[in-house]
């Protein structure tokens, strides 16, 4: 669900760290003081907060529902461990500015609107008539209503649609909803000092990123968001999307900021100080200097680029089709995934000619960028796996042919300018083997296939499927040039490999290094195999990370690209897994620079 408050009404100049406050004019001279306090929002102040906010901040989602509508919004942020909201009072008690908001802005709204359905019902009916006066008014108004027959469908309430459960917010964005200051007080810094302590409080239950939504028309506020250090990180129809990654403890104003920093503000190197650049090494120069408690290797094997390659007879397409169809029916009664996610993906696999004939967008395609998006959200890279033959089932490890379904059915040649773009930007690329696990011929062709595309050597290998025939298949992936194998794990376990902690290196007398593959996407939550939720398989991957960082190693997630959108929607779990392991310290590096990592620090082998 993504409900948003579209706008905020703020100031964007002035700090009221303290709550008096004196600025100075154009010209120098003293300005007025300005005596104002701060506190929690508390049950006796929301028909307060909501009367400010109805009078000036009209283009929020439940503005035009009527004022008791949003004295309930703001009365349920009282006693919720996972809602933020702060007011500011004048001298004579009136409240002139409130914050609100929720580190689980999902599981706040779904709460509300059940518990206001039908009010909320008779609240779009109003919101129609104010559609001659604000464009937007009709879609804001059918917000709450879509989202309200939502949660009806949902069987197990808003854990089932939230991003993570409510005991558990140290991985999940924080949502700022709004904020409304009294036109009195604008440039007072009253919104830097609210927007401070809403900061603060999501640091201090647990939420590493704050998010906010804007209109795309608010110049205003995109400068506020901009001052307080939020980021533009995507582009909607009507809004813009600003978010900022937290530091781990609250910073209380003036303290630890440095020289010349403003008072009051989280310097930038503080959030994010290990910048990367591609091709320089200084991630991993950090991570050496930091002594990570461990290592978290990043890898995605490309098996489907696109919905619209494979062909009409491909098994992999309709297996798709009857995950859209028939496979997230269950997925949604067992509250796996959302009613949305539910439609989003009916309407690909209903309307299969329409996504391939280029009219629907193909999930794959979206699901790839997603991948993408996400890691530069986090400012982490990866490894890419890619096949280099199409239309190659390969060998079975038996000597007979493998399943056709096996075969990849997208060219490496055609995407020479997307692999080094890749790279430029601090991916690695890897080769996602057919046959070279078991041939010579073929390792050799398969490494000069994705070589060429990039001009140089030096890559890593994972065998497509995990084929493998142990210590033979090293040898000739050693032979053929390739500098690793990933391929160690299983399809249908997580854990250590061989109970082996670190890569190691099965020729003493040469550099060829094999990485351990502990964590696998489909292995938990692919209907085939594990088939757990992803809250159960979060609680095996966390107690693969605690083990990790009790006892060191390089601890390696494959994530299939194609994992990310529709059917699957398990970008959450792959989220998450980020968010904790920046939570730890761990190094979050390509499996390239996992390598490097286990070398430079001289650890032992396995």
């Amino acid at each position: 669900m993504t409900t948003q408050a579209p706008d905020m009404f703020i100031d964007d100049e002035g700090l009221g760290a303290t709550g008096h406050r004196t600025r100075k004019s154009d010209s120098g001279a003293r300005a007025d003081r300005v005596n104002v306090t701060y506190g929690p929002l508390t049950a006796t102040l929301a028909r307060d907060a909501a009367r400010l906010h109805s009078t000036y901040l009209t283009d929020f989602f439940l503005a035009g529902m009527g004022l008791e509508l949003l004295v309930r919004y703001y009365a349920r942020h009282y006693g919720r461990r996972d809602a933020i909201s702060f007011v500011a009072r004048d001298g004579s008690g009136r409240v002139v500015g409130v914050v609100s908001g929720a580190g689980n802005y999902t599981a706040f709204l779904q709460s509300y609107y059940r518990a206001n359905f039908i009010r909320l019902g008779f609240g779009v009916i109003r919101s129609f008539g104010s559609a001659s006066t604000r464009d937007h008014a009709v879609e804001l108004g059918l917000r709450p209503a879509r989202a309200g027959i939502r949660a009806l469908f949902n069987k197990r309430g808003s854990r089932a649609v939230s991003r993570f459960p409510k005991e558990d917010l140290s991985c999940q964005t924080a949502e700022l909803a709004a904020i409304v200051v009294h036109p009195d007080l604008h440039g007072k810094g009253v919104a830097r000092e609210l927007y401070r302590l809403f900061e603060e409080q999501a640091i201090r239950i647990g939420v590493r990123r704050v998010r906010s939504t804007v209109l795309a028309s608010n110049a205003r506020t995109i400068a506020f968001n901009k001052k307080v250090g939020l980021r533009r990180v995507e582009v909607l129809p009507k809004d813009l999307v600003f978010e900022k990654l937290l530091p781990s403890q609250p910073q209380t104003a003036g303290k630890a900021n440095g020289a010349g920093a403003r008072e009051g503000t989280i310097p930038e190197a503080r959030l994010a100080p290990d910048t990367f650049s591609a091709g320089s090494g200084s991630r991993r120069c950090d991570a050496m200097n930091a002594r990570p408690p461990y290592v978290l290797a990043l890898t995605h094997d490309v098996d489907v680029l696109s919905v619209r390659d494979l062909p009409w007879t491909s098994r992999t397409l309709w297996g798709f089709v009857s995950r859209c169809l028939v496979g997230n029916v269950v997925r949604l009664w067992r509250g796996r995934i959302s009613f949305s996610q539910y439609l989003r993906g009916l309407l690909p696999g209903a309307l299969l000619p329409l996504v391939k004939s280029r009219i629907l967008a193909d999930p794959t395609e979206e699901s790839f960028k997603k991948m993408l998006e996400i890691e530069r959200r986090h400012d982490v890279r990866s490894t890419l796996y890619f096949i280099p033959e199409a239309n190659l089932p390969g060998a079975a490890p038996s000597g007979r042919a493998a399943p056709s379904h096996r075969a990849a059915y997208y060219s490496i040649q055609r995407m020479r300018q997307c692999l080094r773009q890749l790279e430029s930007e601090g991916w690695e690329v890897g080769v996602h083997g057919v046959n070279a696990y078991c041939d010579l011929g073929a390792a050799r062709r398969e490494l000069q296939a994705v070589s060429s595309a990039l001009r140089h050597n030096g890559l890593g290998h994972r065998s497509h499927w995990l084929y493998s025939k142990g210590r033979s298949s090293w040898e000739l992936l050693r032979d053929a040039g390739y500098t690793y194998d990933a391929s160690y794990g299983s399809n249908f376990h997580v854990g250590w490999p061989g109970g082996r902690r670190w890569p190691f290196r099965p020729f003493p007398d040469h550099p060829f290094t094999v990485l351990g593959l502990n964590i696998q996407d489909e292995t938990l939550l692919h209907a085939t195999r594990q088939n757990l939720g992803q809250q159960e398989a979060w609680r095996r991957i966390s107690a693969l990370m605690e083990e990790a960082r009790r006892r060191g190693g390089v601890l390696t997630v494959l994530w299939h690209t194609h994992s990310f959108s529709a059917p699957s929607y398990w970008a959450d779990t792959y989220e998450r897994i980020i968010a904790q392991a920046k939570t730890d310290g761990a190094a979050i590096v390509p499996a390239k620079e996992a390598i490097a990592l286990w070398r430079e620090r001289g650890e032992p082998d396995g």
